[in-house]
């Protein structure tokens, strides 16, 4: 049985050195597990701090990351992962920044 469904909105993300990106995460659970859910954000595998200046997430159920001051090095892929007692589901997003360094 599945409990949760996850969609990007988008696959690949293109902006520019200094914009910001928002990748947006859609979210769909079973109201059971109301408060039984959690959302982890990684880039290129690795956990992002969301509480950092750098990234802010969004709440509601369109779980989506906004990435700040976009630099070279936020170039990547970044994968939404949703976890209930139950199953992990993904969904992932590339973000390609262009542009010269600041």
């Amino acid at each position: 049985m599945q409990y949760l469904k996850i969609f990007p909105y988008s696959v690949q993300v293109v902006k520019n050195v200094g914009q910001s990106a928002r990748l947006d995460c859609e979210v769909t659970y079973d109201s059971r597990l109301e408060g039984e859910t959690e959302l982890v954000w990684t880039r290129n595998g690795t956990g992002l701090e969301t509480k950092a200046e750098k990234y802010l997430l969004r709440a509601g159920s369109e779980k989506a990351l906004e990435v700040r001051d976009l630099t070279l090095e936020d170039d990547g892929l970044y994968e939404c992962e949703v976890r209930t007692p139950f199953e992990v589901v993904r969904a992932r997003v590339a973000l390609r920044v262009g542009g010269n360094r600041r």
